[in-house]
């Protein structure tokens, strides 16, 4: 159960008693959750399932089995509608019995509302009848058009800026940060891509954070373990599926291996977001140089 509030900008809509996250309006919601278990078993005999409920009814969820012994992680984002009321709650459930919920930034729910409104409006009725027309008013004078006043800044609310890797990236084991290079899109000054190769808040706010790598393995039958982790100032404020994948040999994912991880992040003005990646394994393995589509990090601010 949620007994720990990260934010709230409405200011009611985190209820900790019960241990969900109420709608304030009608309209449609984007909604992520993330759960990590430890003593979960062998991966061949358990799995783990993280589940969105609203009024008790799950509408979305995903299973997945141990990455490895004793440990294993689902995560799962949707968007859907929602009444002035509603409550979303975050279910893990696993097979067998008795797995623990570990690090609390791996254990969330996060709300968003995207779309305000009750749904599709009805049909038009009848037009009344027209009211009689009233005398016209003498035209006034036109005046003197004024100056034109200065360009104002480019806006912080709904500017999404995007980077991404060029080029292959040597992971060693351990944590690695992605090295975004490249300006994808969005003003450049939101991005400091030679210092700290990561995304600068340009004001105090709530932030939407996408990120993404693809990773290559060589040797045959080597098994990785792999997390995406989004940091703030060097810190984890949110921690992504644990993925396990062989080389061909071993197959369970193959040689190419894609994982990303979205949250709702609260910045201040200057905070430096980057994207790190844990590998766990003796194999050789890089980020592949597939351009923008591939490795890259997605920040808006939303509120």
């Amino acid at each position: 159960m949620l007994d720990t509030s990260s934010f709230d900008v409405q200011g009611n809509m985190v209820d900790l008693i019960n241990g969900w996250i109420l709608c304030p309006v009608d309209g449609v919601y984007e909604v992520s959750a993330n759960v990590l278990v430890t003593g979960a078993g062998t991966p061949t005999s358990s799995f783990l399932g993280c589940s969105i409920r609203r009024n008790g009814t799950p509408v979305a969820q995903n299973f997945s089995a141990p990455t490895v012994a004793g440990w294993a992680c689902a995560t799962v984002t949707d968007r859907f509608r929602c009444n002035a009321g509603d409550r979303l709650e975050l279910w893990a459930f696993s097979s067998p019995d008795g797995a623990t919920l570990n690090d609390t930034a791996q254990n969330f729910l996060s709300v968003s509302l995207l779309v305000a409104g009750s749904g599709p409006a009805g049909p038009t009725g009848p037009a009344g009848g027209a009211g009689p027309t009233g005398p016209a008013g003498p035209a006034g004078p036109t005046g003197a058009t004024g100056p034109a006043g200065p360009t104002g800044p480019v806006g912080v609310i709904g500017t999404p800026a995007r980077a991404f890797r060029s080029g292959a990236q040597a992971l060693a084991g351990g944590a690695n940060q992605v090295g975004l290079n490249t300006l994808h899109f969005g003003p450049a000054s939101y991005f400091d891509l030679v210092a700290n190769h990561g995304y600068i808040a340009p004001a105090n706010g709530y932030y939407d954070v996408s990120a993404q790598v693809t990773v290559i393995l060589s040797g045959a039958g080597a098994l990785l373990v792999l997390q995406l982790a989004i940091e703030v100032n060097g810190a984890s404020v949110s921690c992504g599926q644990l993925v396990s994948t062989t080389t061909a040999a071993g197959g369970q994912l193959g040689d190419y291996t894609s994982i990303n991880h979205h949250d709702i992040v609260p910045l201040a003005a200057g905070d430096v977001v980057t994207v790190f990646l844990w590998v766990e394994s003796s194999a050789v393995a890089q980020l592949f140089d597939g351009g923008f589509i591939h490795n890259y990090l997605t920040v808006n601010r939303v509120v």
